[in-house]
């Protein structure tokens, strides 16, 4: 229910344009509270991955990356067994990666996160994961192939 509440739920979710920006950045603490509340549970993991992916949740991406590792941190196997999950979060890190790369680069807690949330997916051998993660050492290390 909260996160219908919060404009989350699958009706709503393509509705969730670039012009919301300003409404979901305003909004910022009261996501921050949700996902501090119900990100434990994995069925609001994958529709707050989901959300993340929407143009208006540009403004909440990086700090979202954060909120999720957070919660992932303490994520026991059970957790990982939420239909969807593995590939809605590999999804939101690629979007992640081929949209705001650069500013993930320059917030080094952000980075972080993104790294960690990526190397619990590769840990899990999640296809996308693993490409993901050749994609970004590639790219970071000095004088790689692009």
């Amino acid at each position: 229910m909260w996160g219908n509440l919060m404009g989350m739920d699958a009706v709503l979710a393509s509705m969730w344009t670039a012009q919301q920006q300003p409404l979901v950045a305003r909004a910022k603490d009261m996501y921050q509270r949700w996902a501090d509340l119900t990100l434990a549970r994995p069925r609001s993991t994958v529709v707050f991955a989901r959300f993340l992916q929407q143009p208006a949740a540009q403004a909440i991406l990086l700090d979202g990356l954060l909120w999720l590792d957070r919660s992932l941190a303490r994520a026991d196997d059970h957790f990982w067994r939420e239909h969807y999950l593995e590939e809605t979060l590999a999804s939101l890190l690629d979007h992640c990666w081929r949209t705001c790369r650069v500013d993930l680069r320059r917030h080094n807690d952000v980075f972080a996160a993104f790294r960690s949330l990526l190397r619990a997916l590769a840990d899990r051998q999640h296809p996308i994961a693993l490409e993901l993660l050749d994609r970004v050492t590639r790219e970071l290390l000095p004088g790689a192939e692009r």
